[in-house]
C-alpha cells in the first residue's frame, strides 16, 4: 500500500480530499496531512510518503519550493500540485516537468483525483522494476532543474571550469566551445496584475522558465537556469565570421518575450550581456549583469544589450523631492479623485526621471506611501506578496504601474463603500448561504451546488464578480464576524473559533492574522 501525504493551508480542503475518494480501495493510505509548510517538511521526513499532494499557494514556503526539497530528499517521491489558478495557459506543462500532475481545486472531481493517483502508482511500480542505470537517468531527469541551478551557482563562484563542464555533460548539457554569452530576464510585475494575483508570482516565474527552456531547444548551445534574481540564459558558441552570436542571442530573447506575452499575457525584460566570455569569467559577467539591472532602472526598452560603457548613470538621494506629490496622492485617495491621482503619479515619474532619484529609495517611497494609505483606508486587505513584488520591480514604469494599480483599487473600494453599491443577486444569495452556514466548513463546491451551478463555472464567475476566490471571501467574511464577537462578547478565542467552524485554534489564529493583521488575542487586547 502506497502512502500519501496531503498539504493545504485551507483545512476544509484537507477534509474534502480525505472524503473525496476511496483511498483504501485504490491501494493507498493517507498517512498524514498538514496546513503548514514547516510542519510538512517534518512530516515528510517522519512518514516518508510515496506520493505528496500539495497546494502551491502556501505561506512561508510555497508548494513549488516544498516539492523541490522533497525531491532533493527523496527523488522517487511523486508530486501532485493543487491550486486555484485555472487560467494559466502554460502552467500545467510547466509544472509537469517536475511533478506528476497539476489539478485545479475548484474543478476537482473524484475521477480526476483517482486518475492522477493511479498515474503516480503506475509510475512508482515501473520505477521499481527499472535497472539501476535507467533508474538513475529517471531520477536525473526529474531533478534536472535543481541540479542545473546548482551547476550555474558553481560557475558563478568560479573554480575548476573543467569540472563544471564535466558536470554539465552529466546533465546532458554540451559545452564544446570556448566562448560564452549571458543574458538576464526579469518579470515586469505590473503586467501580472490585470490577470493574476501577487501570490501567483512563483507559478508565473516557473512558467516563464519552462517557456524559455522550450524555446532554447531551437537554439543550439543555449541553456536556461531559473535563478532567484531572474531567468538566466547562457549561450555556448564558437566565434565565427559568418554568424553574429549576439544577434542570435537577442533573437532567442525576443522569441521568449513573445511566447510569454502570447501564452501568459506577461512581459519579461531582457538584458543581454557581453560575449566572448571564457568559462572562468562567467561569474564576473553575471555580477556585471546584475549591476546593469540596477543601473538601467530609467532606461527605456524591453531588451537592453551590454555596451561596455563605463560611464554609468549616477543616482541621487530622494531627499524631499516628492513630498508635494506624496500629499497630492494622499489627497486624491481621500477625495476619491482618480484624475488627480493619475496626474500626481505622472508628476512622480517626471520628477524621478529628471532628478535621477535612486531607484531603491524611490521604491521604498512607494512602499511607505501605500502602507500608510492602506492602514488608513483598507487595513485588512494588505498582501505581503504584493509588496514583495513591488520591492522587486526593476524599472520606473514597473514600480509606478504596481503603485497605480493598488491605489486605483483603493479608490474603487472607497467608492463602493460610500455609494452603497448593490450586490449582484447571486452574490446576495451567496452571502445568505454563508450566513446560514457560518458555523460549518463549506467549500466552493457546496456554494456551487446551492446555486445549481457547475463548480468550474462558479469558480470563474465568483472570481470575476468579487476579484478573489471563494475561500478567501469566506475566510474574510468569517474573520469579520470573529472580530465583532471578540469585541462584543466575553467568549474565549477557542469558543469563537469553534462557533465559526474552526476546530483547530492554531489554524483559526493563523487565518485571523492573515485577514485582520493581528492575532485574535492581540485584537481583543486593543
Amino acid at each position: 500500500m502506497y502512502k500519501v501525504m496531503l498539504i493545504d493551508d485551507d483545512v476544509p480542503m484537507l477534509k474534502y480530499l480525505r472524503q473525496l475518494i476511496d483511498w483504501k480501495g485504490l491501494g493507498l493510505q493517507v498517512c498524514g496531512d498538514t496546513y503548514s509548510s514547516v510542519k510538512a517538511l517534518q512530516l515528510f521526513r517522519e512518514l516518508q510518503p510515496d506520493i505528496v499532494i500539495t497546494d502551491i499557494g502556501l505561506p512561508k514556503m510555497n508548494g513549488l519550493e516544498l516539492a523541490a526539497e522533497f525531491k532533493r530528499q527523496s527523488p522517487e517521491t511523486r508530486i501532485i500540485f493543487l491550486t486555484c489558478h485555472e487560467d494559466f495557459y502554460y502552467a500545467k506543462k510547466a509544472l509537469t516537468l517536475n511533478a506528476n500532475d497539476y489539478l485545479i481545486k475548484d474543478e476537482l472531481t473524484s475521477e480526476q483525483l483517482e486518475a492522477s493517483l493511479l498515474g503516480c502508482v503506475q509510475s512508482l511500480r515501473s520505477a521499481a522494476h527499472l535497472p539501476d542505470e535507467i533508474s538513475y537517468r529517471d531520477d536525473l531527469l526529474r531533478n534536472a532543474d535543481v541540479l542545473k541551478l546548482s551547476l550555474f551557482r558553481q560557475l558563478v563562484k568560479g573554480g575548476d571550469t573543467g569540472a563544471h563542464i564535466a558536470a554539465a555533460k552529466r546533465l546532458g548539457i554540451a559545452w564544446h566551445y570556448p566562448s560564452y554569452m549571458l543574458a538576464l530576464g526579469m518579470l515586469e510585475y505590473a503586467s501580472l496584475l490585470p490577470r493574476y494575483e501577487a501570490k501567483d508570482i512563483h507559478l508565473i516565474r516557473y512558467s516563464v522558465y519552462n517557456i524559455a527552456s522550450e524555446v532554447a531547444k531551437g537554439y543550439e548551445g543555449i541553456t536556461v537556469f531559473d535563478e532567484e534574481r531572474g531567468l538566466i540564459a547562457l549561450q555556448n558558441y564558437k566565434p565565427s565570421l559568418t554568424v553574429n552570436y549576439e544577434q542570435r542571442m537577442q533573437a532567442y530573447l525576443r522569441e521568449v518575450q513573445e511566447r510569454c506575452s502570447q501564452y501568459l499575457k506577461v512581459q519579461v525584460r531582457m538584458l543581454c550581456g557581453p560575449g566572448k566570455l571564457e568559462a572562468s569569467a562567467i561569474g564576473a559577467a553575471y555580477k556585471r549583469l546584475l549591476r546593469l539591472k540596477e543601473r538601467s532602472y530609467y532606461a527605456p526598452g524591453a531588451l537592453l544589450a551590454w555596451t561596455g560603457n563605463k560611464e554609468e548613470p549616477f543616482f541621487y538621494p530622494l531627499g524631499h523631492f516628492l513630498e508635494q506629490q506624496k500629499r497630492e496622492i494622499a489627497d486624491a485617495v481621500r477625495e476619491k479623485n482618480r484624475d488627480k491621482l493619475l496626474q500626481s503619479l505622472e508628476s512622480v515619474a517626471g520628477t524621478a526621471r529628471s532628478r535621477g532619484i535612486d531607484s531603491a529609495e524611490l521604491i521604498q517611497f512607494a512602499v511607505q506611501l501605500l502602507r500608510l494609505l492602506e492602514l488608513q483606508y483598507a487595513p485588512h486587505t494588505v498582501s505581503e506578496q504584493y509588496y514583495a513584488c513591488l520591492q522587486g520591480t526593476g524599472t520606473l514604469e514597473d514600480t509606478l504601474g504596481m503603485l497605480r494599480w493598488r491605489l486605483e483599487r483603493l479608490l474603487d473600494m472607497r467608492a463602493a463603500e460610500d455609494e452603497g453599491v448593490n450586490k449582484e443577486p447571486k452574490l446576495q444569495e451567496i452571502d445568505h448561504y454563508i450566513a446560514d452556514h457560518l458555523f460549518d466548513n463549506i467549500t466552493s463546491i457546496d456554494a456551487a451546488n446551492h446555486l445549481c451551478l457547475n463548480s468550474s463555472y462558479f469558480s470563474r464567475y465568483f472570481k470575476r464578480l468579487t476579484g478573489e476566490n471563494f475561500t478567501d471571501y469566506l475566510h474574510r467574511h468569517k474573520m469579520g464576524v470573529a472580530a465583532r464577537m471578540l469585541e462584543q462578547r466575553e467568549e474565549s478565542v477557542e469558543m469563537v473559533a469553534l462557533k465559526l467552524g474552526y476546530s483547530d485554534r492554531t489554524y483559526f489564529s493563523k487565518v485571523f492574522k492573515k485577514y485582520m493583521g493581528t492575532t485574535p488575542r492581540e485584537y481583543r487586547d486593543k
